[in-house]
């Protein structure tokens, strides 16, 4: 008999060794083989969400049951979270943006997080879905079994390098050159997490969640009197210092999370299990009847923003998770206010609860939550009710973001903007869509000449010879901080009232098809800055600065005095380009040559 068990065990043991090494292997797979082997990416996304999904799920169910009967778990989750996520993939123009950008993935791991302990129940016995003291029991030792066998994981590689660094001493590299074979890290991982997860298994009677819930339930009395003073300061404080973004709906998320799983871990799988100190259960009560609160708080919160800015799929996720923490919060109170009996509604709620925001999780992949397209009307109205500069607008997320309904929202702001003759904004969604990064686009919008600086430089300042104007194209690329040191010399008049800004180009470099020249700023005072730029494709620039070969202005620095009959003379067109080496500007008693 002993040795029949001896049997069962080491074929339970060599089983999840095996599913564990095939999920590695399917890992190196989609990691480095399969992006560059499969050129249907939406096809490559589906199979890793079914076939990776699959295995994470079949793990967490094998150690207790049959693999045959897990299997059939697994595939039950992970077939139709495939078939959701070629469906939301189908609003990115590249299907793997879907998980770049986040919210895809998210919805995913909430959706196999969540269902697998209703799987693990409904293996366990039929309809078992349905009780909550399995459901409990499932959630927490697919928790405690997952992180003892990532720790067990972990401790096997540190040891691994340990042997392979001392083996290295005596020149023998046999552990290197065996991990350096491409599978094998990933392979070795999933083995180890596989058999750690089946030894956890078979260990479940001494590792167990028993004790965490014993720790966690000792932190409600801690927390109960800071969530007390927290609410009761609010009618001191008010609430419009209190929501200035997201950061405090957050907080207070976390708080309320917090607080459910505190006060779920305090009523346990059912009434013998439950925490049976006063303390603690009269802890639990009020922080169940103040939970609504906090959550509504978190709700006003994340309103508050989007009323200001609008809707983006980070806010839509937020707002989301609040209500959801508002129900829990409603719930909760309302098991408690209705009296004896509110632990078992507690867990009735929290049954439904769970199965609510896997329903929810999978709508976010339908079209009924799309987020992009919710999020994309939203900025696409605010940007249409006017009084938004460029910089204001959610240009960039719609053009690098929000997939299809993204450029859509775009398409149609870069029309009205051509209609309406608003060549800011149509130089905004231009650098909305080439820029691949925010921070680039940042740059841009602040950095060019997208803003009233612009629009000043380009109606003051004149380009001589010829007396051309400077279009507000040409200075696209022109830093924010040199702009604004433009557009304050072009603000200042010199004698007659004309603008203290000049430009003048020609021929300084020989053989060399830009136009390069001098910027000449009155600074105020009669002081004079000189600076060295370039005219090429269009766009103006600077570059380097200037020498005064008559010795009065130095590289880089100002001189006093003359300003304004120097910039008054380049306006009048009294200079002339003289040779002198390089060609020098010629301004009075001043010649002028580029300082590269």
């Amino acid at each position: 008999m002993a040795r029949a068990g001896d049997r069962r065990i080491t074929r339970n043991r060599a089983e999840m060794a095996v599913i564990g090494a095939a999920a590695g292997l399917a890992l190196w797979l989609f990691v480095d083989v399969l992006p560059d082997a499969l050129d249907d990416q939406r096809l490559l996304l589906v199979l890793a969400t079914l076939i990776l999904g699959g295995f994470g799920v079949l793990l967490a169910l094998g150690g207790p049951e049959r693999i045959g009967r897990a299997a059939l778990g697994a595939l039950s989750i992970a077939l139709p979270a495939a078939g959701l996520i070629w469906l939301a993939s189908l609003r990115y123009p590249q299907a793997h943006d879907l998980m770049k950008h986040g919210h895809g993935a998210v919805a995913l791991g909430a959706i196999l997080f969540i269902a697998t302990p209703f799987a693990a129940a409904g293996c366990a016995e039929r309809g078992g879905w349905r009780r909550y003291p399995l459901l409990f029991d499932a959630a927490w030792m697919i928790v405690v079994r997952y992180v003892a066998a990532v720790l067990f994981t972990a401790l096997f590689w540190a040891v691994l390098m340990l042997s392979d660094q001392l083996l290295h001493l005596v020149g023998i590299t046999i552990i290197a050159d065996f991990i350096d074979l491409d599978p094998v890290p990933y392979v070795l991982s999933g083995l180890l997490l596989g058999l750690a997860i089946q030894v956890v298994h078979e260990m479940r009677a001494y590792v167990s969640p028993f004790v965490i819930h014993r720790l966690l339930r000792l932190m409600l009395p801690v927390l109960l009197p800071v969530v007390a003073l927290f609410l009761a300061a609010i009618p001191f404080r008010g609430l419009d210092g209190l929501f200035g973004g997201l950061s405090p709906a957050a907080t207070l998320m976390g708080v309320a999370l917090a607080a459910v799983t505190l006060i779920s871990t305090a009523t346990d799988r059912d009434d013998a299990s439950a925490a049976q100190s006063d303390v603690i259960r009269d802890a639990g009560r009020l922080m169940a009847l103040m939970l609504p609160v906090l959550a509504g708080l978190a709700v006003f919160a994340v309103w508050r923003r989007v009323d200001q800015y609008g809707w983006t799929p980070d806010r839509l996720a937020a707002g989301l998770a609040a209500v959801f923490l508002l129900a829990y919060g409603v719930a909760y109170a309302g098991a408690v206010l209705r009296g004896a009996g509110w632990m078992a509604r507690i867990r009735g709620a929290n049954r439904w609860m769970a199965m609510a925001v896997v329903v929810a999780a999978g709508l976010w992949l339908t079209p009924v939550i799309d987020a992009t397209r919710i999020s994309a009307q939203s900025q696409l109205a605010r940007i249409e009710s006017g009084g938004l500069e460029p910089r204001e607008m959610a240009l960039w997320e719609l053009a690098q973001l929000w997939g299809h309904a993204g450029q859509a929202a775009l398409d149609r702001v870069a029309a009205s903007a051509e209609a309406e003759g608003d060549a800011s904004l149509t130089r905004a969604v231009a650098q909305a869509r080439e820029t691949r990064s925010r921070y680039g686009f940042e740059q841009a919008t602040r950095e060019t000449g997208s803003d009233e600086m612009a629009e000043t430089v380009s109606a003051t300042l004149t380009l001589m010879p010829g007396a051309r104007t400077v279009p507000i194209e040409a200075l696209d690329r022109v830093p924010g901080f040199l702009l604004s040191e433009w557009a304050r010399a072009c603000d200042t008049e010199i004698g007659d009232g004309r603008p203290g800004c000049v430009a003048v180009t020609g021929p300084f470099h020989p053989g060399i098809g830009e136009e390069h020249g001098f910027m000449l700023l009155h600074m105020g005072a009669d002081r004079l800055q000189v600076q060295g730029i370039v005219l090429r494709d269009g766009v103006l620039s600077r570059t380097g600065g200037a020498q005064d070969m008559s010795g009065d202005l130095d590289s880089g620095a100002q001189v006093r005095g003359s300003a304004g009959a120097i910039i008054g003379a380049a306006l009048d067109g009294r200079f002339e380009i003289v040779p002198a080496g390089l060609r020098a500007l010629r301004i009075g008693d001043m010649e002028l040559i580029p300082d590269n």
